[in-house]
């Protein structure tokens, strides 16, 4: 996770105005040192191939599955064709991507598409790269971005954490730079909580199912002995 040490100094779980400029900061010196191009995305930018991206995706389908339920809900209150919603795992790899083909169309043009990995060493300051580093949300709008490609984007991001408190993956939401609304991160960072929430049932869900197939052939083979 890079120097995470650095995250120590934000206390709070959203930033303040500060904090998150401090954040933005520190990460564009960071996206400078890793020589990421301040004008246009890396054309050979970090990339799955289709085997591994549905290998990964397949790793992640229990936590997919949840996302997919709540997109539609999500979008009640949003628009697929002014925002488009996207799932990226622990590495920072685009999972899958949702919205209207033409807005989906648009962000490929940046490379934000299923497939493409999202760390600062990839595309230097992004709401997906920071979230990662960080593990905690973050909103950013237009120059906040490093690549100039993004200027014209909002976007928020919140991490998705594991029963352990391990980073799971990251839930995003980005549209054009004049939709920015403060509203719209604590909307982000409230999903990414109910998907957590969600796995803790379906995880004690199996459990139980375990326990008592379990407890079902004890008492079937006490029975037959």
């Amino acid at each position: 996770m890079g120097d995470i040490m650095e995250s120590e100094i934000f206390t709070d779980t959203i930033f303040t105005g500060k904090e998150i400029r401090e954040a933005i900061r520190l990460s564009h010196q960071r996206s400078k040192k890793y020589n990421i191009s301040p004008h246009m995305r890396d054309p050979k930018q970090v990339k799955l191939s289709p085997d591994e991206l549905q290998q990964r995706q397949a790793a992640n389908r229990e936590l997919l599955a949840v996302v997919v339920t709540y997109i539609e809900e999500f979008y009640e209150q949003l628009s697929p064709d002014d925002f488009i919603i996207a799932f990226v795992d622990r590495d920072g790899y685009i999972l899958n991507l949702y919205g209207s083909k033409e807005l989906q169309a648009l962000f490929a043009e940046g490379n934000c598409a299923p497939s493409y990995r999202w760390t600062e060493e990839d595309v230097g300051t992004t709401a997906i790269s920071l979230c990662l580093y960080l593990q905690k949300p973050v909103i950013l709008n237009s120059t906040d971005h490093y690549c100039k490609q993004a200027h014209i984007f909002t976007s928020s991001a919140a991490p998705i954490f594991g029963p352990k408190k391990e980073l799971q993956g990251v839930f995003v939401v980005s549209g054009n730079a004049d939709l920015i609304h403060p509203h719209t991160l604590v909307m982000v960072s409230s999903v990414a909580g109910m998907f957590e929430k969600h796995m803790r049932v379906l995880r004690r869900t199996n459990e139980m199912s375990f326990y008592i197939g379990f407890l079902d052939s004890m008492i079937e083979a006490a029975g037959t002995g």
